[in-house]
């Protein structure tokens, strides 16, 4: 809050320090559009308890701005702006005897907040007044997930797994996969008599392989699996090129 004495009287605006963005998390995100709508009418219920009467309408139009470098639309804007102002100011805050029932769903677009819509109509019209129902949504799993890092009583480097061996130059990786003991994957790695990506980065480039490093990132014993899951940890981690692994065909 910034506070400004006006010669007869204090007055009250938003601060924002010499760092400021003076933007909000864009609307073209993958954020669900709910929660851009419901950041909207946080940040204009903000202002309205913050900044003085007199103040007011300009910093209105300055978090409008905001939001407008933001990419989001001016129809939205306007309207979230004129529903607020135009209605009890305290409308939309909940009163002390009210209760809410929060219901998660795992967030798959678009659809998924049609029918958290259609869920929370339903619930509504069949509950009392004071109660109202929020839906939330959750991240989803990723696939990478699906498949457990460790596994207990084995030893790592002693178990068919995939690997990541660093360069020593730059901050790319060579992601691999093998069914024996890591130590003798690398040690035919550090020959450099395949024609592989780890090799083709060391002849051409010229730079040192980090060999010492070599470290394990899942341990997995089915090779079908093994396989689906070097090919993830390449497109999670900046690698070599030509390191390709499994072609994964989802879609």
């Amino acid at each position: 809050m910034l506070v400004i004495w006006n010669g007869d009287r204090f007055g009250t605006k938003i601060y924002k320090n010499g760092i400021h963005p003076l933007k909000m998390c864009d609307w073209q995100s993958s954020l669900a559009r709910k929660y851009k709508i419901n950041l909207i009418k946080t940040m204009i219920y903000r202002v309205f308890k913050i900044v003085s009467g007199h103040y007011l309408g300009s910093e209105i139009e300055n978090l409008k701005n905001i939001f407008l470098n933001s990419n989001y639309p001016i129809k939205i804007l306007n309207n979230e702006i004129n529903s607020f102002f135009s209605s009890n100011k305290s409308k939309n805050f909940m009163g002390p005897n009210s209760k809410k029932i929060y219901l998660g769903l795992n967030y798959l677009g678009e659809k998924t907040e049609t029918f958290a819509n259609k869920i929370k109509n339903l619930c509504e019209k069949g509950l009392p007044g004071s109660v109202k129902v929020e839906v939330y949504f959750r991240k989803n799993s990723s696939l990478l997930s699906n498949f457990s890092k460790n596994y207990k009583n084995y030893d790592q480097k002693e178990s068919p797994c995939v690997y990541k061996i660093p360069c020593k130059n730059c901050n790319l990786n060579y992601v691999g996969e093998t069914g024996r003991i890591l130590s003798v994957r690398v040690s035919e790695h550090s020959k450099f008599r395949e024609n592989s990506a780890l090799s083709s980065h060391h002849k051409d480039l010229g730079h040192e392989i980090d060999f010492g490093n070599a470290n394990v990132l899942f341990v997995e014993s089915n090779m079908r699996r093994r396989k689906i899951v070097e090919a993830l940890c390449i497109q999670k981690y900046p690698h070599f090129l030509g390191n390709t692994g499994y072609d994964l065909k989802i879609f």
